[in-house]
């Protein structure tokens, strides 16, 4: 027999779920942050990936066309580093995801880290060529934070990135 003042597991279901939402609702700008914490997961890049895009884009033109283009790109507290899928392993360990593959990724601080730990990355079946020479590194494509004019070539199945304008942040 139920008492008054007694609260039915219906009761208690509402109440909870009022509770999450309501927390929800708080915590939900945080959440990509709270999630990078408890499990030390780098979202440092994901800002840039809408310019990763572009140049994936400008690319795939470059090598449909065999012409020359250009990109405006704004890379956000990230580094732009390309792996060329023939290189040996370097100064910057590529990410696993790019073993034997030439891939672009966006990368938190590579040269101080050793290593590029990232889930943002385009993959390519063509050589990639840069300007940055690093340790035993040739032809690396390494471009710092800030907003940058890059040249996109294609030529001889390879692919070349090189900034010809910068502006830092």
């Amino acid at each position: 027999m139920k008492k008054r003042g007694d609260i039915s597991t219906a009761e208690v279901a509402v109440a909870v779920l009022i509770i999450v939402i309501f927390l929800l609702f708080i915590l939900g700008p945080f959440s990509t942050k709270i999630k990078s914490v408890l499990f030390s997961e780098d979202y440092t890049c994901e800002d840039s990936t809408e310019s990763l895009d572009n140049i994936d884009f400008q690319i795939k033109a470059s090598i449909d066309d065999k012409s020359e283009k250009s990109q405006i790109v704004d890379i956000d507290k990230c580094y732009l580093v390309g792996f060329d899928k023939d290189s040996e392993e370097g100064y910057i360990i590529r990410p696993d995801s790019c073993y034997k593959k030439s891939c672009l990724c966006l990368c938190d601080n590579p040269i101080k880290n050793k290593a590029c730990k990232t889930k943002f990355c385009k993959y390519y079946d063509k050589n990639l060529k840069g300007e940055m020479n690093i340790n035993n590194m040739k032809d690396l494509i390494y471009i710092d934070p800030g907003i940058k004019i890059l040249n996109i070539t294609y030529n001889q199945n390879a692919i070349y990135i090189k900034e010809i304008l910068s502006e830092q942040k």
